[in-house]
């Protein structure tokens, strides 16, 4: 086994009431309800983006998501940035998916993602000698450290898209049913209708909302089609809302809730954990700034030796003077 394999744990879907989304670490924190849900759907855009960019399966992409969706229940967006725990996922997922990226792509895939979407065309490669390159990586491995200690390594998702095909030959659809509710799926799941419902009723749901689409009627007698994915009407109207919703909304962007005045909360005083890396926009303490000095979380610089030793072993550890303590494929 590998250094950087993840076993993953099975269990049964994760699923949080409406009292448990209403009442987040975010919401305690003061993030109103509008911004949170900007900031997932934002979160998860990256993800669906960064997946397409490393050619990963779309299962891949969708066990990050519930992952991320998951991670935000356990803990405030003003303590973990999105950007960086948006990545953090899509990383450990493709592990747990059996897709790894070596770590190397997926901070320069990811860093030259963020700079187009600043309108910098043509961003050039991360230099790995350099500390700028280190400092990212250091930052990935400490919040998916974060994200598995929060979620207690549960990070075996069972995501609706394995359901889609199965329960359209069931119905007898056409092939153009399940090409339909495919997208669908896809695009729910940057919502928090992934935690609030099992995978079946997800996949049950998209149907529906493809074969309304195609004008395609479904069975109810002897006995209505969900019955047969054993979901109720009242899941899939849920579903079918929220996706609704999602589409009526315009484009999700950053949100920096650390500049944001917020009521006084105890939760809110921690630090934030992600320190000098508030964002990867290139603000004025983001590593992605060539002006930017790290800072740590008490706020003060921190003099980084942008010629790091290393002594890179080819095959899955990497040594370096950090004391990072970390095993990682950098080849």
């Amino acid at each position: 086994m590998s250094h950087h394999t993840v076993v993953p744990v099975i269990a049964p879907p994760i699923i949080f009431t409406e009292d448990e989304l209403k009442n987040t670490p975010s919401r305690i924190s003061g993030i109103d309800e509008e911004t949170e849900t900007l900031l997932r759907i934002y979160g998860c855009e990256l993800i669906q983006e960064f997946g397409i960019l490393m050619k990963l399966p779309e299962v891949t992409m969708a066990t990050a998501q519930v992952l991320f969706h998951r991670f935000y229940q356990q803990v405030s967006f003003r303590r973990f940035d999105v950007q960086l725990s948006a990545l953090a996922c899509i990383f450990l997922a493709s592990k747990v998916e059996e897709h790894p990226r070596k770590i190397r792509d997926a901070i320069n895939v990811f860093h030259r993602m963020m700079l187009k979407r600043e309108g910098i065309e043509n961003p050039l490669i991360l230099d790995t000698s350099k500390s700028l390159y280190w400092d990212l990586k250091n930052a990935l491995i400490k919040t998916e450290r974060f994200i598995l200690k929060e979620l207690g390594f549960l990070v075996y998702i069972e995501v609706p898209q394995r359901f889609i095909s199965f329960y359209t030959k069931i119905l007898n659809g056409p092939k153009e049913l399940p090409q339909r509710a495919w997208p669908l799926v896809n695009d729910c799941l940057r919502t928090t209708v992934c935690i609030r419902f099992r995978p079946e009723s997800i996949a049950a749901a998209s149907i529906y909302m493809a074969a309304r689409y195609l004008g395609l009627p479904l069975p109810e007698v002897p006995e209505p089609w969900w019955e047969l994915f054993d979901t109720t009407w009242e899941e899939i109207e849920a579903i079918v809302l929220a996706i609704t919703d999602l589409y009526s909304r315009p484009k999700a962007k950053y949100i920096d809730v650390t500049k944001l005045t917020l009521p006084h909360d105890t939760s809110a005083d921690k630090e934030p954990i992600n320190g000098y890396f508030p964002n990867l926009r290139g603000g004025t303490h983001s590593p992605l700034s060539s002006q930017a000095s790290p800072i740590n979380n008490n706020g003060t610089n921190i003099n980084v030796n942008t010629n790091t030793n290393t002594n890179t072993n080819t095959d899955t550890n990497t040594n370096t003077n950090t004391n990072t303590d970390t095993n990682t494929n950098t080849n």
